[in-house]
């Protein structure tokens, strides 16, 4: 595995198409935010320069395809091997600008796509840097630090991944976009890519800082086929995306007529019209896909056929209005028409929603 530095023109997988979205609920509230996913073939996009580096801050503002990674659209990759003493701080360089209560920077780079070591998820190629800036944050101070350049807190699997492909990365001690229960949030490196600990969120050791990394879903799954991993992962990152957008409409397209969530059967506009609520109440909301089990199959149907479903099992990350929760969602989409036709989530909280 290679950790690569990115420049203007940067090459990435590209999905089209019209699969399900997924919407979002948490039984505290049993209100509901929707967002879609977007996939129906991939290609890899050729290197077209034309706006290639142009200043973004959301995808929107690019233009061919192209996304806003590191606040430039990007679409192509040309990436070099990354040297660790070259751009990723040193044990050394850390401990000089710890004591200066400043978190050292590094440059945007690209981690490989690969299993992540020790979990056997895998994650499809993703980016990952430090900008300057202060340490001794708290948790929701540093994911928002992230957010505002469309990127966020690494997730424990991508730090964990991008440690492996190179062991500076460790020198910083950082919150990760992982929950552990009520517990509190895990913290990464600092000693090596084996230091981790939990701590409060609310808390703001003199090391703690923000690595922020390119959003990425790990993929748990008995099917090792790339072409299928690449697309599931981005299914969830555009449903994730698309929820966090606070957009409900722009999910009509992906729905069924009628959605069986959490139980009951929804028409698909009383659904949006139930997210456009959820949306305007909580404007400041987001979620975070950290980590889903894929799997496929089929079931009867309530009219004597065979239902035909890909499901995932996600641990999603949700904030509002300054508080944290985690809890397990399950998703199902129609095999045949890519629509989403059921919703469910686990009865037990992971965390329940509360001050980090």
């Amino acid at each position: 595995m290679r950790l690569h530095q990115s420049v203007d023109c940067v090459r990435r997988v590209t999905f089209r198409g019209r699969p399900p979205s997924l919407p979002f609920v948490t039984n505290e509230t049993a209100r509901i935010g929707l967002s879609g996913l977007i996939l129906a073939g991939l290609f890899l996009a050729a290197c077209d320069r034309e706006g290639a580096g142009a200043g973004c801050k959301q995808d929107a503002e690019c233009k061919g395809g192209r996304r806003c990674i590191d606040d430039r659209c990007q679409s192509n990759l040309e990436a070099k091997p990354l040297t660790a003493a070259t751009t990723v701080p040193s044990v050394a360089a850390t401990a000089r600008a710890v004591e200066s209560a400043r978190a050292p920077a590094f440059d945007a780079a690209m981690v490989d796509a690969g299993k992540v070591l020790g979990s056997g998820a895998w994650l499809p190629k993703f980016a990952i840097r430090r900008r300057d800036g202060q340490g001794a944050v708290p948790f929701l101070q540093a994911f928002e630090s992230c957010r505002v350049n469309q990127q966020a807190l690494c997730t424990e699997a991508q730090w964990t991944r991008a440690c492996e492909a190179n062991a500076n990365v460790g020198a910083l001690e950082t919150w990760t976009a992982t929950a552990a229960g009520q517990e509190g949030f895990v913290v990464r490196g600092g000693g090596g890519c084996g230091a981790r600990r939990v701590a409060s969120g609310s808390a703001a050791a003199p090391r703690d800082a923000g690595v922020c990394c390119e959003r990425a879903v790990a993929i748990d799954s008995a099917t090792s086929n790339p072409a299928f991993l690449i697309s599931t992962s981005q299914r969830m990152r555009d449903y994730e995306r698309a929820h966090n957008s606070h957009d409900a409409s722009a999910l009509r397209p992906q729905l069924a007529a009628r959605v069986q969530f959490l139980g009951k059967e929804w028409e698909r506009e009383a659904l949006l019209r139930e997210g456009e609520r959820f949306f305007r109440q909580y404007p400041d909301q987001w979620l975070l896909f950290e980590q889903c089990m894929t799997t496929t199959g089929s079931e009867p149907d309530a009219q004597g056929g065979v239902f035909v479903y890909w499901k995932a099992d996600c641990r999603v990350l949700m904030q509002r209005s300054g508080k944290v929760a985690l809890v397990n969602q399950r998703y199902f989409r129609d095999g045949a028409s890519g629509e989403v036709a059921r919703i469910e989530e686990s009865s037990a909280l992971l965390r329940p929603y509360s001050e980090p």
